[in-house]
């Protein structure tokens, strides 16, 4: 089975607009009670931007663990962590290539920092050992097979954090006549075979909500979306690069007209370079209380 990969490019292009996206589900939160945030393992955690988005909230950790099964990304996360938190009063340490210290003037504390090169599924087996479980960005990839062998595993008294999980909707001002039509093939196209299993694609918020509850488990939900214009270059960089993420897959989809596609495309392209793209992707975070 193919294992779905991200580029560096993509995931970094897009973790600026993530970052001011995410609810203040878990910052509220921890602001009630640090301990949530003890000690957390980022599943699936690519090149470490759900732990700068912590420190951007000064969520204070003693551990965090980053597991992805793409080695590119973790070996980025080095590079990329030293450089944001540059501005910060904090020193990150490497130890070797999967360990670091982080090292806080400000508040005299150290905390660990570990990286591994695992599986999801096999990652499921660490949980434990851990007070915060995050997920950013992935709920739609994943089945409802994983979630269930997460909530199986998980002990009482964890939190889980499923953050920037795709609720299906994909709305511009600028309105296409098909908008719609390639959206609904999109979120087709979603709920297929990825790497562990049927993908959830934008049903993932409803059935692990629905899963949750079933186990008496404590449900908080909050917007998380992107809501992005074309005034500046970023934006529209990273609106091209999410236009393709559409289009990519469709290419091969054998239910989607491919002509309607092309037009579409370059009709939504030249909006973008004109300038007139306001778009809004649907996100949704999810914190659970077990």
């Amino acid at each position: 089975m193919q294992t779905h990969k991200f580029s560096i490019s993509w995931i970094k292009l897009r973790e600026s607009f993530d970052s001011e996206s995410r609810s203040l589900l878990l910052s509220n939160c921890y602001s009630r009670n640090k301990d949530i945030v003890k000690n957390i393992i980022d599943l699936g955690g690519g090149n470490g931007s759900f732990l700068r988005w912590c420190h951007s909230k000064n969520i204070i950790y003693d551990s965090f663990l980053i597991t992805d099964h793409d080695q590119a990304l973790l070996k980025n996360f080095y590079v990329t962590t030293k450089k944001y938190l540059s501005k910060y009063p904090i020193k990150l340490i490497k130890n070797n290539t999967s360990s670091y210290l982080l090292e806080r003037d400000d508040i005299q504390k150290n905390s660990i920092i570990s990286l591994k090169n695992q599986e999801m599924m096999n990652s499921i087996k660490l949980i434990n050992n851990y007070s915060l479980i995050s997920l950013s960005a992935v709920t739609d990839l994943l089945s409802k097979n994983y979630i269930k062998k997460l909530f199986d595993e998980i002990k009482i008294d964890k939190y889980i954090y499923f953050s920037i999980c795709f609720d299906g909707r994909v709305k511009w001002k600028n309105k296409n006549k098909y908008d719609k039509y390639i959206i609904s093939m999109f979120n087709k196209h979603q709920r297929q075979e990825k790497t562990l299993g049927m993908a959830m694609g934008s049903d993932s918020i409803k059935i692990i909500k629905d899963m949750s509850l079933k186990r008496g488990y404590k449900v908080s939900i909050a917007d998380s979306s992107w809501v992005l214009d074309s005034d500046s270059s970023i934006s529209r960089d990273f609106q091209i690069s999410y236009l393709n993420t559409i289009c990519k897959p469709l290419k091969s989809f054998d239910l989607i007209d491919k002509n309607i596609l092309k037009e579409w495309f370059d009709i939504k392209s030249k909006d973008i370079m004109l300038k007139k793209s306001n778009l809004m992707v649907g996100h949704k975070d999810l914190l659970i209380k077990t």
